[in-house]
């Protein structure tokens, strides 16, 4: 059960399907994006950024395998799987893809943990090494725009953040009726626009920005984070 579902058995929430939402009841929201307790309002792939100074175009990988490549050996730059429950859907999908002997593999090229993405990105931006994986957009282009070396890069085959609407019990909720109209107008068209103007989000609309093969995180995948980080051997 996760906290969602833990908070409408105990009242603290409202399943957004069940919440009468016009923007759900008319067909107009996209219903694949629906969990049911919640819906998806923002979708951030999971994306590679690379030092422009010490790595060229054609030297990226065209895969995940080829981050095995021995051009990157102590070059991956990577944000420490216990520092955020957030990367465990993208390593856990990995492994799930590629097994055991791929991380082994992954650790013999003595990727740098730092902890978080601001950390990750500020090594990865003084030279530290010339790959970081995994990241999201947001980060790299306010990087990016403050003069940092850095671009952004896209592999097939990832996963991402989903931002999720969650509503609070209208018995608990000082003004549920205005809760419940900004959640429409976020849901909406229009307002799923608005929400995802911002460099990295995608908005549900119009998910052809992501990268093909992705996929949404497996539900109940924070209880994976200790066979993850074991991963990393930390």
């Amino acid at each position: 059960m996760n906290f969602t579902e833990e908070g409408i058995k105990k009242g603290w929430h409202e399943s957004i399907s069940q919440a009468g939402l016009p923007v759900l009841l008319s067909g107009e929201y996209p219903a694949r994006l629906n969990r049911g307790p919640t819906a998806v309002v923002q979708i951030a792939p999971w994306i590679l950024a690379y030092n422009t100074e010490k790595l060229k175009p054609a030297d990226l990988p065209k895969d995940w395998n080829e981050l095995l490549s021995p051009r990157f050996k102590g070059q991956l730059v990577v944000p420490a799987p216990r520092s955020s429950d957030a990367y465990i859907a993208f390593w856990a999908l990995h492994l799930d893809k590629m097994g055991d002997q791929y991380f082994t593999q992954l650790r013999s090229q003595g990727p740098r943990l730092y902890n978080g993405i601001a950390p990750s990105l500020n090594a990865l931006a003084a030279g530290e090494g010339s790959l970081m994986v995994p990241t999201l957009a947001a980060f790299v282009q306010d990087m990016i725009a403050k003069g940092a070396p850095l671009k952004l890069y896209t592999l097939d085959n990832t996963t991402g953040i989903e931002m999720q609407v969650i509503l609070t019990s209208r018995t608990r909720a000082k003004h549920p009726n205005a809760a419940r109209l900004f959640a429409n107008y976020i849901l909406s068209p229009e307002g799923n626009k608005v929400f995802n103007d911002d460099p990295g989000g995608v908005t549900v609309y119009d998910t052809a920005g992501l990268p093909k093969g992705y996929q949404p995180p497996k539900a109940g995948i924070f209880s994976r984070r200790d066979e993850i980080a074991r991963l990393f051997g930390t």
